[in-house]
């Protein structure tokens, strides 16, 4: 729970900062040294009580705001008490010059420090695994529950590894042989004892002696399919409801989780909104044509639109449901399920993916290029050093080049761009040299194929590096990307990375009525079913634009998983949308 320091200064610093909502004069020298004096007792209150408290950067704490930007009053004065790390940060920035200070506004994770929400904990579970393995010291007594990995039993002793799902790995139980009968792989049990010291062989500090196992759920050896061996990714497809319990499916789902929170807290941190756009839609949104239509069990396929007065389908993608709310909101983005019913039978393809897509106003190509370039890089970053215990699961068993890939784009090295017409023009020189480097000839005013996305990312460069693939022809796009000068092309990027190819692709949006509804007549777009789109360009019309990150993609980018139907948790695609029959 964070610690907050009811101080003076915060009252006097919420006057000075309520009186310059608007930023539009710099404070008055008086004003200004009030302020550092303010500062400089709160970093004397502050010295002695924290001190050995890291500090946080002050970009954690505000957000620079043009003088036009704060029209709102800032909740300042209300504050009555501040954490005292961020404020230690505020104040060391002040310290040089505190007149800055008021041409900042409060970030949401600053206010939200200094929130009065309710700290209560009724929550009460038991500590995790990896909450021991983390914080216990020997000679604590805990309560476990998890899964049996393996059990081993001697004369003396009974070795058990139980794991819970918390973290990569598990904790070693031991206790007598009694205590271990009846005890199998799989089994659910509930443990009781004493935290000790483990050997100093083990890389984990402490293990667990045990004084009571109970038994919660048997598991019969007999049939339990995962023994404690190494399974194929395609025997383990077939046991989607049991494969999450296998080390490497289970790290797959906790890197799915915390790259979701990573994306979902940068974005909330540069103020988009989380938008739930709708899974039925009257539209498809790419134009391709690939979509399930929704229809009512039992009924023939000329009375699907009895339900609705209209045909109804799986979205293929919120994007232009987001664009009502960037319209509204400025900065939003949705993070769902999507659909495509993509008759390819292979490992890149899924019926049912999940789809990141920021939608923001003001946005330029380059804009759109560095907020993609920064989500990656963040993710990288994130996974090696947030998921250590899965990255070198997946480094050393799944992919032994991923560490090298991608500290690389983790790195301060920004990813290459470069056009569409100079990929194809550097493709076609290559192909013209060596006419078995690709099955499909690369050609002006064809989209890239798979194989030419992965030879620019891999090798095109002569070392891997991703690439953004900007300025595509108008005819291999959608209507709603915008037309640039020449006419011919579209303000749209592609952003390949190795070992995957596109992992995100976006656009600025047209946002000019009469060039829009030409490109709707041009792809064919009935504008009856979406005049309220064009309304959007009617009504206070603004530039803006957007791009989806294939989640899944981006999972195999992080984990080097080479099926994409690995890293979901319960893959759709064609042939399969059960999960198989029971083993019994």
């Amino acid at each position: 729970m964070l610690r907050s320091l009811a101080l003076s200064s915060s009252r006097s610093l919420g006057r000075l900062l309520a009186r310059h909502t608007s930023c539009t004069q710099r404070p008055q020298p008086s004003q200004v040294a009030r302020l550092r004096l303010d500062f400089t007792a709160s970093q004397a209150s502050l010295s002695s009580s924290s001190s050995a408290s890291p500090r946080s950067s002050c970009s954690d704490l505000f957000e620079h705001a043009s003088p036009a930007a704060s029209s709102s009053s800032w909740p300042f004065s209300s504050i009555s008490g501040v954490v005292a790390q961020q404020w230690r940060s505020a104040s060391s920035f002040a310290s040089t010059d505190p007149s800055r200070l008021l041409c900042w506004r409060p970030s949401a994770r600053f206010l939200s420090s200094c929130s009065s929400l309710s700290t209560r904990t009724r929550f009460e579970c038991g500590p995790s695994v990896r909450q021991i393995l983390s914080t216990a010291s020997p000679g604590e007594s805990v309560t476990l529950k998890g899964w049996l990995r393996t059990v081993r039993i001697s004369k003396s002793t009974a070795f058990l590894s139980l794991t819970d799902g918390s973290l990569q790995g598990g904790i070693q139980i031991v206790c007598e042989p009694s205590l271990a009968k009846g005890l199998s792989t799989g089994s659910f049990v509930e443990v009781h004892g004493l935290t000790v010291e483990a050997p100093a062989q083990h890389t984990d500090t402490v293990e667990v002696q045990a004084d009571q196992v109970l038994l919660i759920g048997a598991c019969d050896p007999d049939v339990y399919p995962l023994a404690k061996k190494r399974h194929s990714f395609e025997f383990l497809r077939e046991l989607p409801h049991l494969r999450a319990r296998t080390n490497t499916l289970g790290a797959v789902m906790r890197v799915r989780d915390s790259t979701a929170h990573v994306l979902q807290d940068y974005l909330r941190s540069h103020d988009f909104f989380q938008i739930h756009t709708p899974v039925l839609t009257a539209t498809d949104a790419e134009g391709a044509g690939e979509v399930f239509q929704v229809g009512i069990e039992g009924e023939k396929a000329s009375e699907r639109e009895r339900f609705f007065g209209e045909k109804a389908y799986l979205n293929v993608s919120g994007q232009l449901e987001a664009e009502i709310f960037a319209s509204a909101l400025g900065r939003v983005y949705t993070f769902g399920p999507t659909f495509r019913a993509d008759p390819s039978d292979t490992r890149h393809h899924l019926a049912e993916f999940w789809m990141l897509e920021p939608e923001f106003i003001g946005a330029d190509l380059p804009s759109l290029m560095n907020l993609s370039e920064d989500l990656i890089k963040l993710c990288a970053e994130n996974m090696m050093k947030r998921c250590s215990g899965e990255f070198k699961l997946f480094s050393q068993f799944v992919d032994k080049t991923l560490g090298s890939r991608l500290t690389s784009i983790a790195s301060d090295t920004p990813f290459r761009r470069i056009t569409y017409h100079e990929a194809v023009d550097g493709l076609t020189h290559l192909h013209q040299g060596r006419p078995d480097l690709f099955k499909i000839v690369p050609q002006i005013g064809n989209d890239l194929a798979r194989e030419h996305e992965r030879y620019l990312c891999e090798e095109y460069f002569g070392f891997e590096t991703p690439v953004f693939v900007t300025d595509y022809p108008r005819s291999v796009k959608p209507f709603y990307m915008r037309v640039n000068k020449d006419e011919k092309t579209v303000s749209c990027m592609d952003l390949l990375v190795p070992g995957i190819g596109e992992v995100a692709g976006g656009s600025v949006r047209e946002e000019r009525l009469s060039v829009l509804v030409e490109n709707m007549k041009r792809c064919h777009v009935p504008q009856s079913k979406l005049q309220w789109y064009l309304d959007l360009r009617q009504f206070g019309s603004a530039p803006h634009g957007g791009f989806g990150i294939g989640f899944e993609r981006l999972i195999q980018l992080l984990t080097g998983m080479e099926n994409i139907r690995d890293v979901i948790p319960v893959p759709r695609h064609k042939n399969r949308v059960s999960v198989p029959k029971s083993l019994q």
